[in-house]
Parts: structure tokens; sequence; C-alpha cells
């Protein structure tokens, strides 16, 4: 929304509002960060020193942009002393405010003042460390861990090593879950330290979920039944519109689950406590310690409270949606003379961080509650088609934006400006064409952003456009660099370096740009067993299989038979200096990109110089494995006139002439975890058996609720972002219950007439 523009009275009203504790829900585009702003200003206005209003996000670049706009309107209103104060005034993410919080009462919180923050990945790599070591001690001292061991290969019918592996991983997640939810350790390891009283807590979680006349049907039944019997014969009661369920008919052991489940706790609040206390010894803290221990300080100190009340009269807290559990408690747990909390639920898409967005629900019927519903980003149509869409896929508390200026006989205006291209699937090389059919059609590439679900996809579109001369660039690819096929090339070199019959790294090496072999070579070695032993005397079905085979072993078993003495840095350097993988890979589309990110992981490979290959290629696999945010090396300037490529998460916030969605094409997945969280108390459920208990089920149920909730809210923000061409990708022809299948059957008209007469326009291949 422009600054130039006149607040609506809706805005106007939360602006002058002079409640003491308010939540703001704001739908796209209804200018909630110029809201935000103003309020900022009102609180200035009325006195409050701009060091005194504690600004809360939850992304550095979100705080600096959020002070820049904030400092620019103090300028504006001539305020030149405030606006100096507000450079350097808490407008900060929650992370920095714990910091400070802490740093502050060290003493108080019983840390050295200097205590240092892990990043985001090196905190997953520290935490998964401890649990690694804690599992190793524990394997040769405790029976419940040996036994736990047993049980998990007897279920899955796995190796041993295999085992620990899966173990240690799901030890890790539930670690990081129970943090992340604030769960106290000691209460963890109470609720689960009796397998009876486990199950009885899982029956109570499960009878809570019953519909009431199902729980009244179940208290008629007879007690002495056992429990899933009893729950079967209640829900076979039939209630109009409300869904049948599925997780009683789970068969299971349920006593062995419940055991299982009891074990599965007591190592994971054994490494959780290791992890703790090598933070301790450290004072080296993650973001969820960082939390936890300014929740604690905050819970526990008066004089904290005291002190944190009096320097801020004002809290303002931006995109309050997302908070997670922990997040949640520290922002309640201030008391200023004035709160606002701004949000949209149905624009919370970090569930993999751990948002709740029922907190901020919850909020509404606690505080004041304001509402902004009216868009002005999108143009008419797409604003009707994306009400129509989210009343049709039943998207539950979905509030319309399109408005009809109060008369009640209005009928929405066609869906002018919504497209539907017509592919039954993702097709990266489909979609770039008609992206250039839109640049024909009078749009600049500056006008249009390809919005997609995941790194890879985004480096599909970019292949695809760059195929057919576009202008593109990918823009934020944080998580993109170590899921790029050119580093994954080069970690699978270094593990073949270190062992030549890692089949996997071998086969991926051979089909990679180091070789080229065919996919019908590849298919034929890979079914040998051992590949390098079979190259030897392997007759390829392709003839120039040969030579590539040839000149592989030429530059390959030198080079392996010394690199077990080299750091990887100089291993990497030899390879790419012997192996023709440097002059294939400039002969590919995204070359410039791939090659850049290559000198990158060598320099990378560099600073970690004690690491042989084996090891750095361990480091990269463990990193890919908690997602590490490392951006693409830069080559682009994210101002040039080209076509923008980036996630749906990436592109929260932001807003383009034209948008396409060529990516929601995803099904829904089961949980395959070996231990599952149970959301409301916190209990851990174990799904290690193929044929899993009730409440394996019964959580799975509650996980994919969830997800598909997530899915309807990644859409909406999606289709949000377009302000006058919004270009989605699906087809009734695609697979069932995707939402590319979903929004298409529902919005398509039938007949060629409802077609002309919606508005809508359609591209067919």
């Amino acid at each position: 929304m422009a600054e130039g523009i006149a607040l609506d009275k809706d805005q106007a009203a939360v602006v002058a509002s002079d409640s003491r504790a308010m939540v703001v829900s704001a739908a796209a585009g209804a200018g909630k960060t110029r809201v935000l702003t103003e309020r900022y200003l009102s609180q200035v206005r009325k006195g409050v020193p701009p060091d005194r209003i504690l600004t809360i996000t939850f992304t550095r670049k979100a705080a600096a942009e959020m002070k820049q706009r904030i400092v620019a309107r103090l300028r504006d209103e001539g305020l030149m002393a405030e606006a100096q104060v507000a450079e350097t005034g808490p407008i900060q993410t929650i992370h920095s405010f714990c910091e400070r919080t802490l740093r502050e009462n060290a003493v108080e919180a019983g840390l050295d003042p200097e205590f240092d923050i892990a990043a985001d990945g090196e905190g997953a790599q520290f935490a998964r460390e401890a649990v690694r070591n804690t599992l190793t001690w524990l394997l040769d001292e405790s029976p419940d861990a040996h036994w736990l061991v047993e049980r998990m290969a007897e279920a899955r019918g796995s190796e041993r090593l295999e085992v620990y592996e899966a173990l240690l991983a799901v030890v890790a997640g539930l670690v990081e879950s129970l943090r992340s939810k604030g769960l106290d350790v000691d209460e963890v390891e109470r609720v689960h330290a009796d397998p009876e009283g486990l199950q009885v807590l899982w029956e109570s979680v499960a009878l809570d979920s019953l519909h009431p006349a199902w729980r009244e049907r179940f208290d008629e039944l007879d007690p002495t039944m056992p429990f899933r019997q009893r729950v079967l014969e209640a829900v076979k009661l039939r209630l109009e519109g409300v869904p049948r369920v599925s997780w009683p008919r789970a068969q299971g052991d349920v006593a062995q689950a419940a055991q299982e489940s009891c074990a599965l706790a007591k190592l994971a609040v054994e490494a959780w406590r290791a992890l703790d206390a090598q933070m301790q010894r450290s004072q080296e803290l993650d973001f969820a310690a960082l939390e936890l221990r300014a929740i604690r300080l905050l819970e526990t100190s008066q004089e904290a409270r005291r002190k944190l009340g009096e320097r801020y009269r004002c809290v303002l807290v931006d995109e309050a949606q997302d908070m997670n559990p922990l997040q949640h408690r520290l922002v309640r747990s201030l008391d200023p003379e004035s709160l606002m909390l701004v949000g949209d639920t149905q624009q919370s898409i970090y569930g993999f961080r751990y948002a709740e967005p029922q907190l901020f629900e919850a909020l509404q019927d606690e505080l004041q509650a304001h509402r902004l519903a009216t868009n002005y980003r999108s143009r008419e149509g797409i604003l009707a088609f994306v009400d129509e869409v989210f009343k049709q896929i039943q998207q539950p508390g979905y509030v319309p934006m399109w408005r009809s200026n109060g008369d009640p006989l209005a009928q929405p205006p066609p869906y002018h400006g919504v497209e539907f291209w017509r592919t039954k699937a993702f097709d990266p090389a489909q979609t770039a064409k008609w992206v250039a059919e839109l640049v024909g059609e009078g749009l600049t590439p500056a006008d249009i952003a390809v919005l997609t679900h995941t790194n890879r996809e985004c480096a599909a579109i970019e292949t695809a456009l760059k195929d057919i001369a576009m202008p593109c660039q990918v823009i934020g690819g944080a998580e993109q660099f170590y899921a790029r096929l050119e580093v994954r090339d080069l970690a699978n070199a270094m593990r073949i370096l270190a062992d030549p019959y890692d089949d996997f790294a071998m086969v991926a090496v051979l089909r990679g740009p180091a070789v080229e072999l065919s996919m019908d070579s590849i298919a034929l070695l890979a079914m040998k067993g051992e590949v390098f032993e079979a190259l030897e005397e392997f007759e390829p079905p392709v003839p120039e299989d040969n030579d590539r085979i040839r000149e592989f072993l030429g530059w390959y078993e030198p080079l392996r038979s010394h690199a077990d003495r080299l750091p990887a840095w100089e291993a990497l350097s030899e390879f790419l200096a012997r192996s023709p993988y440097l002059v294939r890979l400039a002969n590919r589309a995204g070359w410039r990109q791939a090659l850049m990110n290559t000198r990158k992981l060598v320099a990378i490979a560099s600073r970690e110089a004690h690491l042989g290959p084996l090891e750095f290629a361990e480091r990269i696999r463990e990193v890919q494995r908690i997602s590490h945010r490392e951006g693409n090396a830069p080559i682009f300037d994210e101002q040039a006139p080209t076509i923008k490529i980036m996630t749906i998460h990436k592109a929260k916030g932001l807003e383009f002439k034209a948008v396409v969605l060529p990516t929601f094409y995803r099904e829904r997945k089961q949980p395959r975890d070996l231990a599952l969280l149970e959301e409301t108390r916190g209990l851990i459920v174990s799904n290690l058996d193929r044929r899993p208990a009730y409440m394996a089920d019964f959580v799975k149920q509650s996980l994919l609720d969830q997800e598909d909730a997530e899915r309807r809210r990644v859409l909406y923000v999606a289709m949000t972002r377009a302000k006058e061409r919004l270009c989605f990708c699906g087809d009734r022809g695609a697979k069932t219950g995707t939402l590319a299948q979903k929004v298409v059957s529902a919005m398509t008209p039938r007949s060629s007439h409802g077609a002309e007469t919606s508005g809508l326009r359609f591209r067919d291949p």
C-alpha cells in the first residue's frame, strides 16, 4: 500500500487505538506494514522515545527494512532527533532481543556475558553431535538403548549400523521438537516414566479429539470393553458433516508401542540434558537455547521483568502468526504499557520452524481484536478468484478480500487477470514457453515472478528459461547452495576417492559431468552389485561409453592412490584439474552459476583444511540434512531486468505484476518417522512397527491435517503476490488430491460459454 494514500477507517482505528493490548489480523495486501509503521509514529508523537519502543520481527532482513521505513517516516514528519535514536533503537529479531536480555542479566541467567551464539546450521550440527555422543555412551551403558536397537532391527529388518543411524536421526528430531515447543525436560521424563501411565495419557488425548456425540456414546458403553473396541463402537454413530475417523481401526500392539515410546523418551531426555550441559560448558547457545534461557529468566526473575518493563513502554510484534510456542510465551511474559501483535493466520507457512498459528488465533479471543481485510495489492478479478478458490477448497475461517461496497446483491467481478496453464504435472519447459508468451504479449521480464515450492524446482525453471534465452535469475536461494547438483557432484567425487565401493556415489559420478555414461550403461552397472569391480570388464551397450570408462579410470585410479593423504581442498583441486568435469560443466545450461559454486566449495574446503575428502563429504551431507542456510555465490543484480524465480517462502511479503505458479502438484505424504510427537501434550509415540498401534495412526492423521492446512496457506500466500496477472498451472487430469487438480476442477467451467463469461484465460500445450 502506497505511503501517500490516506489510511482507511480500519487502519486508522488500529493506529489511534488506546488499547493496552491488541491483536491485528491483516489479510495479504491490507497494508499491515504501513499500519505498524504508523502505530510506531503515533507512539512517538505521544512522547514515547524510540529507544523505548521494542519492535520485533522474525528475520534480520525484515528488521532492517522495518527500521529503514520507520526512520524515513520520522524524517518525513520532521522528527530528526527521534529518527537518529530509532536508527540504533530496538527494531530487531526475536533472537536479538533474547540475546540482549541475557547479556544484560547474565549473572541471573547463569551465563558468561560474552557467551557465543551458534549460527542456524551450526546449532543443529552442534545438537546432532551431542545426541551422537550420548547415544554412543548409552548403547554401552543402558539396557533400554540396547533393547531399542534390537527392537528396531527386528521391526524394520535392518542391519545394526543402519539402525544406529536411524535411531540417531529419530532422537535428534525428538530433542529438537521438544525443545522448540518449550517443553520441560523433567516433565517429559516424568510423563514417559511408565508405559502403562503413558497409555492412559494416550487414551485421554484420543478421547478429547472425538466429537461430543461420539464421546457421549463412548461413555455409555461397557467400561470393561478394550479401549480401541469401545471407540470403534462409538464412532459407528454417523454424524452429518463430521468426517469418519480411521485411527481406531489400527491393530498394532499398544503395550509394545508404549514401551518403545518410553525407551525413546529416555534417550531423548539424556541427549537433551547432555546438550544443555555441553552448551553451558562451552557458553555457546543455539536459537532454541536463547529462547528457553530468556523465558526462564523472565518467568523466574522479578528484577529482570522490572527492568524490561521500565525500558520498553511499547512493544510491537510483526508476523506474529509465525511464533512458535517458546516465542509466544516470551512475548506474553512482557507487560508493556502498549502491546500490539500483527499477523495473519492465513499466511502462516512456517510449520517446519514449529510455528503454531492457533496461538495467534487464540490471542484474538484474549486481546482487543482488529481486522484489516481489504487487499490493496491485487486487481478485483484476482481477489474474487482467490476468494472463490478458498470457498471451494473449504478453508476454515477464511475472510473474503473482495468488497462489494455495501451492496448485498453485488456479484463478484469476472476473473480477469487469471490464467490456467493446463499441465498435468510440473513441466519446466512448457512453463518457460508460456512465460515467453507473456513477454511477447507486452509484459517485461522484470514484471514476472515464477514462484515454486523448492530450490530444485527453481533450478529447473531457471534452466528451462535459459534454454530459450529468457533473462532470469534465482532470488534469495538461501538453502540452494548445498542442494545444487554441482555441490552434490563434488561431494560424491570425494566419497569415491575415499571408498571406490560406495556404489551410490560411484554411480552418481559416472552419470554426472565427470564421466557422462549413458543411462543404459548406468542401469546395467547398477545391477552388477559392486560397480567399481564391474568396470574393468564391463561391455557397455553404448559404444561411446568404452572411451568414457577408459578416460575415467585413467585419471581416477592415480588420484585415488594418494587421495587419503590429501586435505579435502587439495583433493578437490586435483579432481577438477585431472577430470573433464569443468569442461563438461561449462557446456551445460546454468554453467556460470555452477562454475562459481564449484569455486566457492573449494574455498569452503580450504577453510576446513584439517578435513580429508571423506570427512568433508560427510560435513556436506550433514549440512544438507540440517538445511544449512548458505546462499549461492552471487553473480546477479537483484534489480536487473530479469524474470525473478524464487520459492514461495522467499516471496512472502513481496508483490509482482505477474505471478506464475507451476508446482502445486504435491501429493499428501504419510509421515514415516520412526517416532512421532503428539502436539497437545508433547507425548512421544513410537512408529517402529509396520503395523502401528492406534496412537501412531492418530498422530499421523493429525499431522496430515496440519500439512493440508499449511499447503492451503502456502497457496494463499502464492496467489496473493500477484497484482495484475495470476497464472496457475494445473489440470483436471493432474493427480487426485493435489491442489493443481483441486483448484482447476473447482474453478474451471465445464462449458465453453462458462469459460467465456468467467473471465478466465486458458493456455494448453
